[in-house]
């Protein structure tokens, strides 16, 4: 499932009240997101508790973030942004994510610090259900412009780690 939680608008407040855009207006956003987040994780943990408690074999599970927060020089303006202007501070800010793996009688060892999106499902794959995909580079790329989401350019040099 892909949630787009805590993205903005911030609707929830950290009980999971519903929080109309007027409301949401009076606080400042580091509070409206950090109250969401709350809810959000609140709403995980049970979700994950359930799924630990109540399922009949151990499930596989992964908590992936497709992507981290916006620089803020960028908020504002994320239409316009030239990735190839940005720091590599701001760069590894985007593209730091969550990447977390529950694989239920699997050493921790077949993962490696750098796995990114685009290898998880096949060390998955492989792992469970004895297929040999290969493993692909984990490259990450940015587009170059909002316009142009398939001008893309590769970051992975700029990245920390």
């Amino acid at each position: 499932a892909h949630f787009l939680l805590p993205h903005p608008p911030y609707v929830f407040g950290r009980d999971g009240e519903y929080l109309p855009p007027d409301r949401t207006r009076e606080l400042p956003e580091e509070i409206s997101y950090v109250n969401q987040l709350v809810y959000t994780n609140r709403m995980l943990q049970k979700t994950l508790d359930e799924l630990l408690t109540k399922s009949k074999q151990p499930p596989i599970i992964i908590l992936q973030a497709d992507e981290g927060p916006w620089p803020r020089r960028f908020d504002s303006n994320y239409e316009n942004v030239d990735w190839q202007q940005a720091t590599n501070t701001e760069l590894n800010q985007k593209m730091k994510i969550l990447n977390s793996f529950y694989l239920p009688g699997i050493e921790s060892s077949v993962l490696y610090p750098t796995i990114s999106p685009v290898n998880a499902f096949r060390v998955i794959f492989n792992l469970y259900f004895e297929t040999n995909l290969p493993l692909l580079r984990d490259d990450s790329f940015v587009f170059q412009k909002h316009r142009h989401p398939y001008d893309l350019l590769n970051i992975t040099s700029r990245l920390d780690g």
